[in-house]
């Protein structure tokens, strides 16, 4: 009678734990179907979802940061009201050397919405004010650039003003964000040796122009002549 008891305690035991194993764990996650961040599979809403303010289609943004970049990008409301909201849709900031931060707000003195590196893909944030910002800072080595941190950074956009500004990368006010060109700036580009005749102090990119030739000193047409200089014999 014992052993009977004992066999039928042990197949009760083993038959509830197996139903303990096939019951789904409900999913937490974003029920709003609206959102950015929908998860279908999520039954219990965690408070995580990000609904766009307006109904117009996010704007795609890719970013391809370089070595020491200290780079702030902001984005502003399109409409008063309707927020910032951003999408990771890719990217990858260097794991523990390079640092991806979001601001809820227009700088990077704001409140902070995330801070870290990796895999930003899936990410997704939306402002409680009129801005966004995001900050990408990096040491010396290894970034997008130089192909060795891939892939590059790409989001969506949802409800920003398009920015007027330089479109053109070699611009020397060129803005990443810029999509309605409004002309560039290229006057950093010049001479930038000290020791040439037409050297430029302003300059902060030199673009190959420099004068070394010595002939130029006994020539009117020179960038260097000197009228004092005579050549013996």
């Amino acid at each position: 009678m014992k052993k009977t008891f004992t066999k039928i305690a042990s197949m009760c035991c083993l038959a509830i734990f197996a139903l303990m194993t096939n019951v789904a764990v409900a999913q937490d996650g974003c029920t709003d179907a609206g959102a950015i961040n929908f998860d279908p599979a999520a039954v219990n809403d965690d408070g995580s979802c990000v609904v766009p303010g307006c109904a117009d289609a996010p704007t795609i943004f890719n970013y391809c940061y370089d070595n020491n970049a200290a780079d702030v990008l902001t984005w502003n409301e399109a409409t008063a009201g309707s927020g910032v909201a951003i999408n990771f849709t890719a990217g990858t900031v260097e794991a523990g050397f390079d640092v991806i931060t979001i601001y809820d707000g227009p700088d990077n003195l704001s409140p902070i919405l995330f801070s870290g590196d990796g895999d930003v893909t899936g990410l997704v944030f939306g402002s409680t004010g009129a801005s966004l910002t995001v900050e990408i800072t990096s040491d010396g080595s290894f970034s997008c650039v130089d192909g060795l941190i891939t892939p590059a950074i790409s989001v969506e956009i949802y409800c920003a003003a398009a920015v007027d500004g330089c479109t053109n990368p070699a611009g020397c006010d060129f803005d990443p964000l810029a999509v309605n060109d409004t002309g560039c700036d290229f006057s950093c580009y010049g001479c930038t040796d000290a020791g040439a005749c037409n050297f430029d102090p302003s300059a902060t990119i030199d673009d190959s122009s420099c004068d070394f030739s010595w002939v130029v000193w006994i020539d009117p047409s020179g960038c260097d002549f000197d009228p004092a200089f005579t050549i013996d014999g």
